[in-house]
């Protein structure tokens, strides 16, 4: 189950991304980050030398540390509110009268926004502590901790806007049954996600991040900069999304169902394009189809009106070649937003018995080119964003469908792609960064573990393919393998503060200078300033779960050598009481 079904609720607002920018140096010159050895090079300067030179501008390519070099990695919903919901298929409400959940606000709250590969763009994480929605007036509350969430189906997606503001991400997050709370008043929208909790079912929260654009230009950060202000500079954007109900045994970083790809180039005022993914969930018994367009239709610019190519249908074609229309899709900012992205579509009885083995597409009626076409054989995996140490080993879980069944016995080849510099070059042996297999066989629920080790510090993507698109490209998981850092041998007396800076905290301290301005008087570079915090930094290293929001560093980049050093010197300056 998942947001596809119902009861649906669905929220608008801003969004805010407040993520350090100095590590994603691959577009600089000179490149001062190993992001492989996670080492900052200083390129024959001093610190202080370095970290002014990093605040200045490089001809053609702006402030040398990025757009927001003092991003601390937070991220948050600003003033999203639930703006409509769905009880019951065939009902929507947009007014409080008809649904007390209607205006309730929806925050995401002390959440964390790092990507896992710095020179990467598809695999950004978001930790949060708390999603809730709530409107105290009304009595009703649902609140718990989001399991992280990882960038989906990042891709361009305004036409008429420039850089990275062009693009969007969805995400999509679950709260186990367990820590879920749900108050839900007289709102018949979360009466219903109430009946579905107290039969232990959880929440399934989906949202899509679009139109970001920092606050301040190059121009105005290096005036600050120069002035000795360490100046945030977030980049705002919109949200839209839907909470709806999980299944436990379901996966909890995608909605599962039928896959709609990119099919046909289309072409708007001479700009090809292309349409992006989309989730499809049927539902036989009630003849009903539910789409997920949430990223899927391209804008024209930042007025965020959907591109306008005429009636769009969405087609079945049996296995012998007949055709059924199903209905057409409203392409308007309007509809889009009303259901966050969904459009439901009744089945005709006589296309009921053609699914199994049909074809579904999105058609453009003008020129019967199929922008969206069902994709046969979808892989996903849980594990899409994967660390490890050098020298580690672990399994990461496939499922594979086909038309919405098992692929059971289907076979899958598996290949590592480079993404250093966004090239995406297959790896050869000798350079890989994980020895994996290159085939294995689903079983008979369409599932496979997948064995890793990781052999290299460095990234890759493991792409994903079976015998009907062995050149498919849509499917995979990132992996991370941090470097081995082994201090071990180092003896107590050597541990000194010069020691753990140079190895340890010389690179936070100049790629993410958040972490000093966030407390008066704290450097990271200044012996007495760390001893002070030693016993918090072991906390928050030592106590406290990986993917808690809280744990240090909030990157997620520090390996198991580096980490047992700085715990060590903090065991020596404070010892543990």
């Amino acid at each position: 189950m998942s947001h596809l079904l119902f009861p649906r609720l669905h929220f608008r607002g801003q969004f805010s991304a407040n993520v350090g920018t100095a590590n994603n140096d691959d577009l600089g010159s000179p490149q001062f980050v190993d992001s492989a050895l996670v080492r900052v090079d200083t390129l024959g300067m001093t610190d202080e030398a370095f970290a002014t030179w990093l605040r200045g501008v490089e001809p053609g390519f702006g402030i040398r540390g990025g757009w927001n070099l003092y991003g601390d990695s937070g991220c948050r919903f600003v003033d999203p509110i639930c703006h409509s919901t769905e009880p019951a298929p065939g009902t929507l409400a947009t007014t409080a009268a008809s649904d007390p959940a209607v205006g309730a606000s929806v925050r995401l709250l002390r959440a964390v926004m790092t990507d896992q590969d710095p020179e990467g763009t598809t695999s950004t994480q978001i930790f949060a502590a708390q999603f809730n929605l709530s409107n105290p007036a009304a009595g009703i509350a649902v609140g718990g901790r989001p399991s992280r969430a990882v960038s989906r189906w990042v891709a361009r997606r305004n036409l008429g806007v420039s850089g990275f503001r062009a693009f969007a991400a969805v995400w999509h997050s679950v709260i186990q049954p367990g820590p879920l709370t749900i108050t839900p008043g007289t709102s018949p929208s979360l009466l219903a996600l109430k009946a579905a909790h107290d039969n232990g079912k959880g929440l399934f929260i989906r949202y899509c991040t679009y139109l970001l654009v920092p606050l301040l230009s190059a121009a105005q950060l290096a005036a600050d900069f120069a002035a000795g202000h360490p100046t945030t500079n977030p980049a705002i954007g919109k949200v839209l999304g839907t909470i709806g109900v999980w299944e436990p045994g379901t996966m909890i970083t995608l909605a599962e169902g039928r896959r709609l790809g990119s099919g046909a180039v289309a072409t708007s005022d001479h700009v090809d394009f292309r349409f992006n993914p989309a989730t499809v969930h049927l539902d036989t018994a009630n003849r009903r189809i539910s789409v997920d367009f949430i990223n899927s239709v391209p804008e024209v610019n930042d007025t965020l009106e959907k591109i306008n190519l005429g009636p769009l249908d969405l087609r079945l074609t049996s296995a012998d070649g007949v055709t059924t229309m199903l209905g057409t899709l409203a392409n308007t900012r309007a509809d889009y937003e009303l259901r966050a992205g969904i459009a439901d579509f009744d089945l005709p009885p006589a296309a009921v018995p053609n699914l199994a083995a049909g074809r579904l597409d999105l058609v453009q009626r003008s020129t019967g080119s199929a922008l969206l076409t069902e994709t046969p054989l979808v892989l996903e995996t849980d594990d899409r964003a994967v660390y490890l140490q050098e020298g580690e080993s672990r399994t990461i879980n496939l499922h594979g469908w086909m038309l919405g069944q098992p692929a059971a016995g289907e076979r899958i080849t598996i290949r590592q792609f480079s993404t250093t510099n966004k090239t995406f070059a297959p790896v050869p042996p000798a350079a890989a960064v994980v020895t994996c297999p290159d085939h294995l066989d689903l079983d008979n629920h369409g599932g496979a573990a997948i064995a890793l080790s990781g052999v290299a510090p460095g990234c890759c993507t493991l792409r994903f393919a079976g015998a009907i698109s062995p050149a498919a490209t849509d499917f995979f998981a990132c992996v991370r393998v941090l470097p081995k850092d082994d201090f071990s041998a180092v003896p107590d007396d050597h541990i000194t503060f010069a020691f753990v800076y140079e190895n340890v905290l010389k690179y936070y301290h100049l790629l993410h200078p958040a972490m000093d301005v966030a407390i008066p008087g704290f450097e990271l570079s200044v012996q007495a300033s760390v001893e002070l915090r030693a016993d918090r930094i072991r906390t928050r290293i030592r106590d406290t779960p990986w993917d808690d929001p809280q744990y240090m560093p909030r990157t997620r980049e520090l390996s198991a050598g580096k980490a047992t050093l700085l715990l060590r010197w903090c065991d020596i300056v404070t010892p543990p009481g």
